[in-house]
């Protein structure tokens, strides 16, 4: 068992990945971790602890989601939350948090911790109920450009009151297969959400959400970087959040035939002018 970090002037900057079982960060100091080259400028250190075997399918998630620039953090099949987890997500560009048990939201890492954070994957973390419960410190998440959210069986908030607006980096958000989710922008927690709210989000993806029914409760969010939506399986969605105002970027939309022959619509100009991007199967 790896009972120390093994840094040292020689190798610290030749270092750059670090896998393990979970258990030895009970025996690292923070000695240990102000030593590592997390702690240097322009660093990019790979630390990954898990219990047991990652699945199968992680090695590609995982690979699919690293920042090769940037330090990150991976946590697989492990539990709970530890001191030296949260030191090392101070440091942390890229964050994935993959079949982890014993937390049921993102914020029992410490929303102070997560200033620097680039990218989330949150994947198969049966308790997870929502991002964040209490209260959003500034800064906090305020430069996610990235968050992927899958197979959260219990998962039912994503937007929680005061998260949004610290979202103003967020590019790319996807959904897929959280069976509880039925609103992607809560307007129970969102009243006098104002207009300019997700102002860089360019790609939303939204995959077998058999509950959702509402992506945002009307069509008064500006949407000014939208350039591609992707809808599927998601068979109680009946209304896009969109006018012929709004949204003037988007590009795309990808969807099956039967949903979209299903949506409802306030005005017809709005169905015909979204109709001439879609991608239907």
């Amino acid at each position: 068992m790896l009972k120390r970090l093994p840094f040292n002037n020689a190798n610290a900057t030749k270092l750059k990945s670090i896998k393990g079982q979970q258990s030895t960060l009970l025996l690292w100091e923070d000695d240990d971790i102000k030593q590592s080259p997390v702690w240097k400028k322009n660093s990019c250190m790979t630390f990954q602890f898990a219990n047991g075997h990652p699945d199968s399918t992680s090695p590609q998630i995982l690979e699919s989601f690293c920042y090769a620039s940037n330090n990150s953090l991976k946590l697989v099949n492990s539990n709970g939350v530890n001191p030296i987890m949260l030191k090392l997500l101070m440091k942390t560009y890229a964050f994935g948090l993959i079949n982890h048990k014993g937390v049921s939201r993102l914020s029992d890492f410490g929303m102070k911790n997560m200033d620097k954070m680039l990218v989330c994957l949150i994947e198969g973390c049966n308790e997870i109920k929502t991002i964040i419960n209490g209260p959003v410190y500034p800064g906090s998440l305020a430069q996610l450009k990235n968050l992927t959210l899958s197979k959260c069986p219990e998962l039912k908030k994503i937007f929680s009151k005061g998260m949004i607006q610290q979202l103003p980096q967020l590019q790319y958000l996807r959904v897929e297969d959280c069976r509880q989710i039925e609103e992607i922008v809560m307007e129970s927690e969102n009243n006098g959400l104002e207009a300019n709210v997700l102002p860089s989000l360019k790609t939303l993806i939204l995959l077998d959400l058999p509950k959702l029914t509402s992506i945002w409760v009307d069509d008064s969010l500006e949407w000014p970087s939208l350039q591609r939506i992707k809808i599927s399986m998601c068979n109680m969605l009946r209304r896009l959040p969109f006018n012929n105002a709004n949204a003037t970027k988007l590009r795309f939309i990808e969807g099956q035939e039967s949903w979209w022959g299903a949506l409802m619509w306030d005005d017809d100009a709005v169905k015909q002018k979204l109709q001439s991007l879609c991608i239907l199967n």
